[in-house]
């Protein structure tokens, strides 16, 4: 065992809460005694296989000697075979260069393993040499623990010492108390008396205070009532003012549609001025349709005289030719035909085009008759939409109007019932008032009665005393003046037993310290 470890013994055993923590410490020292053997241990195989291997070398080099022996007396003895003797020793001179790099590597590891153990076994003494100071340090501590405890020790001998002055005190008190009980005794008949008094004032007073309660409760209920009315009054009147936005939104929305209907009467009156003109020039055009058709029924009977004509001329014409072979005058008949026939042709274009355009007309007109028509019909569709929804917007004003009517009815009601609250809650006020006024006289009646009644039996039951003074005080008051010694002499017992616990926990916690910090160390 090292040194530090049997100087630790006294402390253990002089201070038993140091022990847990010694123990501990012991077993560090042991596990690093441990380690030390084990490397020790490690350091003596080493040593021993150095020694085998130098043996091993030592006899390798003994065969090799022989057996250059051999060589050198075979080389002697026969010349042939020199050549194969040197042969020989070069292959067990290479097995032997071979296994010395091998043992050399070996060994260097091994010696890499010695300064590795070599440098465990530094710091284990390094470990070793912090472990004694933190012995010395904790040593130390023991000893200033040591006297912190035979403070402590003085300091709760004096703390037993006043506990037994307190109980002799006790004692006396407790002879005082017995004493004033026997006369407490006496005034505890007085005390019924008076205790009967007071339940009576007492369910007095509870009935009083009960009627309070009932007078406070129908307050609250009418004030309750009074928020709801108000509530409800409040939201009339939005209601109110909503309806009369409403109404404000439906007049303007009936003017705009009555400006609506104004100009689409006033168009309708344009719509049916156009299709009046229309009507007059459909007319018009269809009596110059007719009288265009009569022309052309008269135009296409010349056409056909003419037709006729031409034909007979074209034959009269055929004939003079039959009878004139001259070639010239036949020519000059053809072209007289031809111009004929193209001035008909022309005429008959013209006419054609003026019926196109007189079609035309026609047709563009009967379009703009059909628009006209269609036009007509929507915003007579709009006329009477208009006039649908302008009576559906003075049936929401009258059902609005009744609204309002109704809801002014209901909030001259609830004025009405909130007045009436009003009056109630203040008529309670002045009930309430009135009841709390009875309470303060019987409360000063009580008080004055008490004190009639104490003054009384101070006179009638007065109690000795050794000082003048004790003459003019109650006994109440001596009571409570031995209570109150009574007291202070209790906590004074008190506050010294705990002051003794207060002592012994700080003993405790700087044991617990000095093995919490020495923990530390350890830890470091």
């Amino acid at each position: 065992m090292p040194k530090h470890c049997n100087d630790v013994k006294p402390a253990q055993h002089n201070d038993p809460e140091q022990q847990p923590k010694v123990e501990e410490h012991e077993n560090d020292v042991e596990s690093t005694q441990n380690n030390d053997i084990e490397l020790q241990s490690k350091v003596e195989e080493h040593e021993n296989d150095v020694e085998s291997t130098q043996n091993n070398d030592i006899e390798l080099q003994s065969k090799v000697e022989e057996h250059e022996n051999d060589v050198e007396s075979t080389q002697n003895n026969d010349p042939e075979q020199q050549p194969k003797v040197a042969e020989h020793d070069a292959c067990v001179r290479l097995a032997h260069l071979n296994y010395f790099k091998k043992e050399l590597k070996v060994n260097d590891v091994k010696l890499a393993q010695m300064k590795d153990l070599l440098q465990r076994i530094k710091v284990s003494e390094h470990d070793n040499d912090v472990k004694l100071v933190q012995m010395k340090d904790l040593l130390q501590r023991l000893k200033v623990s040591k006297h912190d405890n035979d403070v402590k020790s003085a300091q709760i001998n004096d703390l037993e010492q006043r506990l037994k002055v307190g109980e002799h005190d006790n004692d006396v008190m407790l002879a005082q108390m017995k004493d004033l009980e026997q006369r407490l005794k006496v005034s505890e008949h007085d005390n019924d008396v008076r205790l009967a008094q007071m339940n009576y004032l007492e369910q007095r007073l509870k009935v009083s205070e009960h009627d309070n309660y009932v007078l406070l409760a129908q307050m609250n209920y009418l004030e309750q009532r009074l928020k709801v009315a108000e509530h409800d009054n409040d939201v009339m009147l939005a209601q109110m003012n909503d309806l009369e936005q409403r109404l404000k939104v439906a007049e303007h929305d009936n003017d705009v549609r009555l400006a609506q209907m104004n100009d689409l009467e006033q168009r309708l009156k344009v719509a049916e001025h156009d299709n009046d003109v229309r009507l007059a020039q459909m007319k018009d055009l269809l009596r110059r349709l007719k009288v265009s058709q009569h022309d052309n029924d008269v135009k296409s009977a010349q056409m056909k005289d003419l037709e006729q004509r031409l034909k007979v001329g074209e034959h009269d014409n055929d004939v003079e030719s039959a009878r004139n072979n001259d070639p010239q005058q036949r020519l000059k008949l053809a072209e007289h035909n031809a111009f004929v026939r193209l001035a008909h042709l022309n005429y008959f274009k013209r006419e054609l085009k003026v019926k196109d355009v007189e079609l035309a007309q026609m047709k563009d007109l009967l379009q703009h008759l059909k628009v006209a028509e269609h036009d007509n019909d929507v915003m007579l569709a709009q006329m009477k939409d208009l006039e649908q929804r302008l009576k559906v917007a003075e049936h929401d004003n009258d059902v609005m109007l009744a609204q309002m009517k109704d809801l002014e009815q209901r909030l001259k009601v609830a004025e009405h019932d909130n007045d009436v609250m009003l009056a109630q809650m203040k008529d309670l006020e002045q009930r309430l008032k009135v009841a709390e006024h009875d309470n303060d006289v019987r409360l000063a009646q009580m008080k004055d009665h008490k004190q009639q009644q104490l003054k009384v039996n101070d006179v009638e039951h007065p109690l000795p005393a050794p000082a003048a003074e004790t003459q003019t005080r109650s006994w109440w008051f001596r009571c409570s003046k031995g209570l109150l010694k009574v007291g202070v002499l209790v906590g004074t017992i008190v506050a010294g037993l705990g002051l003794a616990l207060i002592v012994l926990c700080e003993c405790e916690c700087d044991g617990q310290n000095i093995v919490g910090d020495e923990h530390k160390d350890n830890m470091l």
